[in-house]
């Protein structure tokens, strides 16, 4: 039985953690007036969310609605400033107790593992393995169950105040009664990551899986034996419904290790990895749109040659060096 944890929320509360979240929450975005405002009058603004802590009467302001194609249309939240300092400074302290929780094969919202690690352990199971089945969550943000969530979060942690924080923060957002997380919030992602934790632990210890990957709600199992995953599924599909309150998208992907895994964009086979059709248009859509910004004027020279070398990235990962040259040659001029 894992040990609940308690006293985390007056370290939560604590001036200097709330000052370390602001500085968080504006890295990268210190241009915009929000975050300027917060920090004219710092001092006052967290000594304003220090006391809604302590009397325990935090109030979420919302979140600004837009919707992005990534490259599917998605709706995003994002949250007020101050509750964006205030998500941070809740990550600070209970993401070590969240981790507790987490399998060494769980990739997302976690230090020191990322999506380039959970492509490269993909890998070594495709060299290991004969097949693979893939497998990812229908609407899973806007599927997570607000009492689930809850109840999981009880038996992490003990403190009153804490879990009366996170409950508020839940209930600031809805999708339909009692369902949802906000895409777009930092404390979305990592209680996202923690609600599928009891799936890596049904894969590991209960179907005993000997190859097994989880980046958010997209996951991958590995075996010998096409039949056993075929009955892996059945029983993954009758866990989520009945212990979260989730469905699989469809009846994933099964086939032969040898043929590539595509996984989070990228074809994943025993020798390299490859950008699938999919991740190049949209590299090549999101970099035409940074020279269309520029061009226009909304884009300067120093922020295009920063959000140029971000959307190359994933390409310094995989066997693209050609494609990846001509992009630089095409839409920039300089070294990314």
């Amino acid at each position: 039985m894992v040990r609940r944890a308690g006293n985390l929320y007056e370290r939560i509360a604590d001036t200097r953690n709330l000052l370390v979240a602001f500085h968080q929450a504006r890295r990268g975005k210190r241009d915009r007036h929000a975050i300027q405002r917060f920090g004219n009058d710092l001092s006052h603004n967290i000594a304003l969310l220090r006391a809604q802590l302590l009397d325990e009467r935090v109030l979420w302001h919302g979140y600004r609605m837009f919707e992005i194609r990534d490259p599917k249309p998605r709706r995003i939240a994002a949250p007020a400033f101050s509750d964006r300092v205030l998500h941070h400074a809740i990550v600070q302290v209970i993401e070590p107790e969240l981790e507790r929780v987490a399998i060494f094969d769980s990739y997302a919202c976690r230090t020191g593992k990322g999506l380039y690690k959970a492509i490269e352990r993909t890998r070594s199971f495709v060299r290991k393995r004969r097949w693979f089945l893939q497998l990812d969550v229908r609407k899973y943000f806007d599927s997570i169950d607000h009492a689930i969530l809850r109840q999981r979060l009880e038996r992490r942690f003990k403190d009153r105040a804490l879990l009366g924080l996170l409950g508020g923060l839940i209930d600031s957002y809805r999708t339909s009664a009692g369902k949802g997380l906000p895409i777009g919030a930092l404390m979305s992602q990592h209680l996202a990551n923690f609600y599928l934790a009891p799936l890596d632990h049904f894969a590991k210890e209960v179907l005993r899986a000997p190859g097994y990957v989880r980046y958010m709600d997209d996951f991958v199992l590995f075996a010998d034996e096409r039949e056993t995953l075929q009955g892996w599924r059945a029983r993954i599909e009758e866990f989520l419904r009945a212990e979260l309150a989730l469905e699989l998208k469809s009846s994933g992907a099964l086939d032969g290790c040898r043929r590539g895994v595509g996984y989070l964009g990228l074809l994943v086979l025993p020798t390299h990895v490859r950008l699938m059709g999919k991740t190049k248009r949209r590299v090549r859509a999101g970099l035409r749109q940074l020279v269309a910004e520029h061009r226009a004027g909304a884009v300067d020279s120093a922020e295009l040659a920063s959000r140029t070398t971000a959307t190359l990235a994933r390409t310094r990962h995989v066997s693209a060096r050609g494609l990846r040259a001509s992009w630089i040659a095409q839409f920039a001029d300089f070294e990314a």
